[in-house]
């Protein structure tokens, strides 16, 4: 791996779930499909025009190569994303798949977020 997969996986990490509106996949889940007619609305994809908007708002300077991967690791983690699909990425090659697994594992369920967990609820 490189510099580029660090600094991704660890945006990705930090990043995915800035999408999710309150009361997290209860909100997405059943509160906005009801007010938004069934409409097809995805945390992920909140995610990703959010960090559209950061990066371009506050003229964040990042490589273009490392802010796709970012975006790629995130769609990924989406339910609405075929585990297959996301791990064909043409960014990742084979030996980088577990890179995806950091951020949203669909394998084991052992992420990113069950890290933050963790570290929360250990403290409490």
């Amino acid at each position: 791996i490189d510099n580029i997969d660090i600094q991704a996986v660890k945006l990705a990490g930090l990043l995915h779930d800035v999408g999710h509106g309150p009361f997290s996949h209860l909100f997405e889940r059943e509160f906005l499909p009801r007010v938004l007619n069934g409409s097809k609305w995805s945390h992920e994809e909140m995610s990703l025009k959010m960090i559209d908007h950061i990066v371009d708002e506050h003229n964040i300077e990042i490589d273009s190569e490392c802010l796709k991967k970012v975006k790629e690791m995130i769609v990924a983690s989406s339910e609405n994303a075929s585990s297959e699909a996301s791990q064909d990425s043409p960014r990742f090659s084979k030996e980088k798949r577990f890179l995806f697994d950091i951020v949203a594992n669909g394998r084991s369920g052992i992420d990113v977020d069950k890290f933050d967990y963790i570290v929360r609820d250990s403290r409490a």
